[in-house]
């Protein structure tokens, strides 16, 4: 079982390498040849200390011990990597060149402890005797807390970019990194049985166990599925647009039944039930009816506009610039307008059509991510609030 996992998570990591680094071979990318390296010392490592490698390794040359330093210096080194790429992600980096030598004076370090150690193998465990154990313990615990801080900074830089990247499948991409990066600290972190191990019975399992081995695929597999999430398209894409769509048909829901409700003439021809069982673009297309309905009650409103909302919107503390908020107050000033029977007061201080749309570029994305959030501010602006309740009451 271990050596089953381990071998799927050695050939995503050695496939995925080796072809990032040959597509961005020369490049003036670091952070792609930091990946493309990361994922190659991850794979030799997974592969090194392979239980049954270990095995074959103590039969053959009754040396192991020398498989287990070299395994753990190349995860050690895919830490490195993972720390220069964290540092070379924000504009400008954080100064590299000092990272890359810290990178070097642990790995040092690292190497130092094992051999100072001097473990002996048996049955495939570390064994360590006398002041080895507490040598063993700090090179298991540099190996894990090193690992563990290069994942914190790169979840932490791959979070940032998450949050400023605009929805679609860069924001994915990130998410899904970011989620590779925790589950990689996880794993870092199951090296903390190690040291209890060997301070209290001299004793290491010199491979990685099925639960370390678990970890790691999924990792490999994050981190591959994030990495190359720009390039889904068709029929692997195809689940996470149904998602997306259906996602965003749902969030519209409260404005298009708040229009619906008193506009029924506003809906198309009755949609097929099963529109959303049709795939992905079964679900755009009812994306795309929402969008058009919206936009079709919002159009009809306007003999009931009122000029007055943007200043009351101001006045009630809203962020006159948020456009989103003003087109959502506007639809709820003229919604209460229209049920109390009175048409838009006239001419005012704000403009003709206050809840007229931002120009959007003319793509379904554009108008759907626009049209949310005016969907937000209209079911929990304070200011849209305000609004509804001055148009109820007619107060000028």
């Amino acid at each position: 079982m271990g050596d089953a996992v381990a071998c799927t998570a050695v050939m995503l990591l050695a496939v995925f390498g080796v072809t990032r680094l040959i597509r961005f071979r020369g490049g003036a990318d670091p952070a792609q040849r930091y990946v493309g390296g990361f994922s190659l010392c991850l794979a030799a490592s997974l592969l090194l200390l392979a239980p049954g490698v270990l095995t074959a390794a103590d039969r053959l040359t009754g040396r192991p011990v020398l498989l287990v330093l070299v395994g753990d210096t190349l995860t050690l080194a895919a830490s490195n990597l993972i720390v220069l790429l964290a540092v070379s992600l924000p504009a400008p980096p954080a100064r590299p060149a000092r990272h890359a030598l810290t990178a070097v004076a642990v790995q040092l370090l690292s190497i130092a402890l094992f051999a100072a150690a001097d473990p002996g193998m048996r049955d495939a465990s570390l064994t360590v005797a006398g002041a080895g154990r507490q040598l063993l313990a700090a090179h298991d615990a540099l190996f894990a807390g090193y690992g563990l801080y290069g994942l914190a900074l790169l979840a932490r830089e791959l979070n940032r970019g998450a949050r400023s990247a605009p929805p679609g499948p860069l924001r994915t991409g990130l998410r899904i990194t970011t989620c590779a990066a925790f589950t990689g600290m996880l794993w870092a972190g199951w090296t903390a049985d190690d040291v209890v191990n060997v301070l209290s019975s001299g004793v290491q399992f010199g491979g990685d166990d099925v639960i370390s081995n678990t970890l790691a695929a999924v990792t490999a597999l994050l981190t591959v599925s994030g990495t190359t999430v720009m390039r889904w398209s068709g029929p692997l894409g195809a689940p996470a647009r149904w998602l997306r769509a259906y996602r965003r048909h749902r969030a519209l829901e409260p404005l298009w039944a708040a229009l619906h409700a008193v506009m029924p003439e506003i809906a198309l021809a009755p949609a097929d039930p099963g529109a959303f069982g049709c795939g992905a673009r079964g679900a755009e297309f009812a994306l795309y009816r929402r969008i058009i309905e919206i936009r079709d009650g919002a159009l009809a409103l306007r003999p009931w506009s009122d000029p007055r909302v943007a200043d009351w919107a101001a006045a009630d503390g809203a962020a006159v610039a948020d456009a989103a908020v003003l087109e959502a107050a506007g639809i709820a000033a003229a919604l209460e307008h229209r049920a109390a029977g009175r048409a838009g007061p006239g001419p005012g201080r704000g403009p003709a059509v206050p809840y007229a749309s931002c120009p959007m570029p003319g793509t379904v994305d554009a108008e759907a991510l626009w049209l949310l959030r005016v969907t937000a501010a209209f079911t929990g602006s304070p200011a849209v609030a305000a609004v509804r309740g001055r148009a109820r009451t007619g107060e000028g």
